[in-house]
């Protein structure tokens, strides 16, 4: 994310001549190297966003996340790398060792044990493994791409939800994404939204053409899919990446470009069904809300 972040606002190398295209295409030629363990993470962003096992039981049994991670950890491994000590890494070791000192702090240590190695470890070793093989431009491109596909596949999947009334047992909102990333609509819409991020900084990296309108009409998928949801904190949240969206777009483009964001806002606003504007409304009003 940092990386996609730093190449969307021009922080490359050859100074502010170079634009984010040449950047792409001017990066030094690499000697061909076996690619497994990037695949395997491939193959394990996969997994995470669209769990195939859920809609093809046969799957389960062969535990598909942790096999595509074992693989693509045990091929880095085995070419006795080192992994890259960069701040982003440092800061990330950092948080953990925060993690790992405050758990006889806690109210339940056992309980911080357990969700350190469940949770905090697993992302851990899934990020120090992104740092260690996303090593290139196209790898960058090829990751994010593919993470936003498989957003836009959940997000279609929650707009078919709601349009065909399959809604969770309150019969108020859909019941999300069967995954471990979206399993009720609160965190799908937070998914959806993270995505949304990546695939605005992968923006201007992308030149005009059938990639960059597959990518303008992934971004306006992914913006349904939140509606969909109903999700208020993921309404906010929309908000928030759309205001930032809209100061960086200032910044680099000038006025001209709010008049794309003032487009965008109001297409929003005039498509969005009105129960969603009605539910938005209890983020003021928590008595009206009708699920309590």
């Amino acid at each position: 994310a940092r990386m996609a972040h730093e190449i969307a606002l021009g922080d490359v190398p050859g100074g502010p001549e170079m634009t984010v295209e040449t950047a792409w295409r001017d990066a030094p030629a690499r000697a061909p190297e076996r690619s497994v363990p990037f695949w395997g993470l491939m193959m394990f962003t996969f997994v995470l966003f669209v769990a195939p096992q859920n809609f093809l039981p046969g799957l389960g049994g062969l535990m598909p996340a942790k096999l595509a991670m074992g693989v693509a950890i045990a091929a880095y491994l085995m070419r006795d790398r080192k992994f890259p000590v960069t701040p982003t890494v440092q800061w990330g070791i950092a948080f953990i060792v925060c993690a790992i000192v405050s758990i006889p702090l806690g109210f339940w240590p056992g309980g911080s044990v357990a969700v350190f190695f469940d949770l905090l470890g697993k992302s851990l070793v899934v990020f120090l493994l992104i740092a260690s093989v996303v090593d290139t431009p196209r790898r960058l491109k090829v990751l994010l791409g593919s993470m936003m596909a498989w957003g836009t596949f959940a997000a279609v999947y929650a707009v078919i939800q709601y349009r065909s009334g399959e809604l969770d047992p309150t019969g108020q909102r859909i019941a999300g994404f069967n995954s471990p990333l979206a399993t009720n609509p609160n965190d799908l819409a937070l998914t959806l939204n993270i995505l949304l991020g990546l695939g605005l900084g992968l923006l201007p990296a992308v030149r005009p053409g059938r990639n960059r309108m597959l990518l303008l009409g992934a971004l306006a998928v992914l913006v349904a899919g939140v509606v969909a949801t109903f999700s208020r904190g993921g309404f906010i949240t929309l908000g928030v990446v759309g205001i930032v969206w809209a100061v960086q777009a200032a910044r680099t483009r000038g006025l001209r470009a709010l008049g794309a964001v003032l487009f965008d806002a109001l297409v929003l606003g005039l498509a969005a069904p009105a129960q969603y504007v009605d539910g938005l409304t209890t983020i003021f009003d928590s008595e009206a809300d009708a699920t309590g």
